[in-house]
C-alpha cells in the first residue's frame, strides 16, 4: 500500500501538472473554508488571507498600529490585534483548538535592519498570544525579513462563533534568538497527517515533512527536481510532471482504513482532466483503496472498483481549487470551492 500525494501514470501524460497541499484529519467534522482573520482598520496588507486549513480565501486582514504589550509577554515590545470576523465562522458554534492561518505583510515585521521592529534575521521573535499573554503553539511557514511578509498557521484554543475573536501578534522581542515555533502543538491529535508542500523533492529523504507530531513524513520518487517546487495557494506547492513523479508514505494501513470518520482535503491546479490520482491512501488488498483525482473529464473521490463520487464538472482551469472529502461513517461529501 502507497499512501501519501501522488500524479499517477494516465492519459493526461507530461504537461499535466498537480499542484497539491494537502491536510488530513480523521474526524467527521467538514474540513470546508470557514474562518476568516480581519484585523482592526488601520494599514491594509499586501496579501490577502490564504485558506489553506478551514480559512476563507476571500478577506484580506488589516493590523491596527503597533503598542507597547500589556499584559507583558516575555521580552516583546510590540503587538498588533487579529480580529477574527465570527461571519466568516461555518455556524453559531465554537471551533475549539483550530488552526487559523494568517498571511500578512507589515513594514513592522521587516527586521530592524530594514526598516522594521523584528530583531531576529529568521523571525523567531515573532509569536502569537491571547490578549491575556497566553501563548499559542504556531507553525511558520514563510518569513521575509525584506518585506515583512509572515504565513503562519496559529492554533486558537476557542473560535467564537456568535462575537469576534480577538489574538496578538507579539514581535520585537530583544533577547529571543531561537524559534518559538510548535507545529506539533499547532495541529491537534485529530490531524493524522499535514504537509504543505514546501520542501524541494529533490533533497534528502525524507523530503516533504509532515507537522504533526505523527511525522508521517513522505519521499519522492521518479524523476523529481528543486524546480519541480513551485508557487502554491499560500506559499509553495510540488509539480508533478504526469509520469512517474510520486510522492509516499507505506506507513498508513492503521492510519486511513475501515469505515471511520475522516476529512481528507487538499490544494490542486490542473490545465487538462487526465485519469490520474494526486491522493491515495488505503490498501488494495482489502478493497480500501481510494483516491482523490480526475477520472473521464470528472473530478473527486475514486473508491475501489469504479466507487466513486464525483463532482460533475472538470476543474481543469489552471486556476487553484479548494477539495474536501468528509466520510462521518455512513455518509460520504465531496466539497469543492
Amino acid at each position: 500500500m502507497e499512501a501519501g500525494v501522488q500524479k499517477a501514470n494516465g492519459a493526461g501524460g507530461a504537461g499535466s501538472y498537480l499542484y497539491v497541499e494537502v491536510d488530513y484529519t480523521a474526524s467527521g467534522s467538514s474540513a470546508s473554508p470557514s474562518v476568516s482573520p480581519s484585523v482592526s482598520p488601520s494599514v491594509s496588507p499586501s496579501s490577502s488571507v490564504s485558506p489553506s486549513v478551514s480559512v476563507s480565501p476571500s478577506t484580506s486582514p488589516s493590523v491596527s498600529p503597533s503598542v507597547s504589550p500589556s499584559p507583558s509577554v516575555g521580552s516583546y515590545c510590540y503587538y498588533k490585534e487579529i480580529i477574527i470576523d465570527h461571519t466568516k465562522v461555518e455556524g453559531t458554534g465554537d471551533l475549539s483548538n483550530f488552526p487559523v492561518l494568517i498571511s500578512h505583510t507589515d513594514a513592522n515585521l521587516k527586521t530592524v535592519s530594514n526598516g522594521g521592529r523584528v530583531e531576529d534575521a529568521q523571525g523567531d521573535d515573532i509569536i502569537f498570544a491571547l490578549p491575556d499573554g497566553t501563548v499559542l503553539a504556531h507553525e511558520v511557514e514563510l518569513y521575509v525579513p525584506t518585506t515583512g511578509q509572515i504565513i503562519a498557521h496559529v492554533n486558537v484554543p476557542t473560535v467564537d462563533g456568535d462575537a469576534n475573536t480577538t489574538i496578538r501578534i507579539y514581535y520585537g522581542g530583544t533577547t529571543i534568538t531561537t524559534s518559538q515555533q510548535n507545529a506539533a502543538g499547532t495541529w491537534n491529535s485529530a490531524y493524522k497527517g499535514v504537509w504543505h508542500m514546501s520542501q524541494d523533492p529533490s533533497g534528502s529523504s525524507p523530503q516533504i515533512l509532515d507537522s504533526t507530531s505523527n511525522d508521517y513524513d513522505m519521499t519522492a520518487a521518479g524523476t523529481m527536481t528543486s524546480g519541480d517546487l513551485v508557487t502554491g495557494q499560500i506559499n509553495k506547492a510540488i509539480e508533478f510532471d504526469g509520469s512517474d513523479d510520486e510522492l509516499k508514505n507505506t506507513a498508513w494501513s492503521s492510519v486511513i482504513s475501515g469505515n471511520g470518520a475522516r476529512t481528507i482535503e487538499s490544494w490542486f491546479n490542473i490545465a487538462s482532466t487526465p485519469n490520474a490520482n494526486w491522493i491515495s491512501w488505503g490498501a488494495a488488498a482489502g478493497n480500501e483503496l481510494s483516491s482523490m483525482g480526475c477520472y473521464a473529464n470528472d473530478i473527486g473521490f475514486l473508491g475501489y472498483a469504479n466507487d466513486n463520487l464525483t463532482s460533475g464538472a472538470p476543474y481543469d482551469d489552471g486556476l487553484w481549487h479548494h477539495m474536501v472529502i468528509t466520510h462521518d461513517g455512513s455518509t460520504m461529501k465531496v466539497l469543492i470551492d
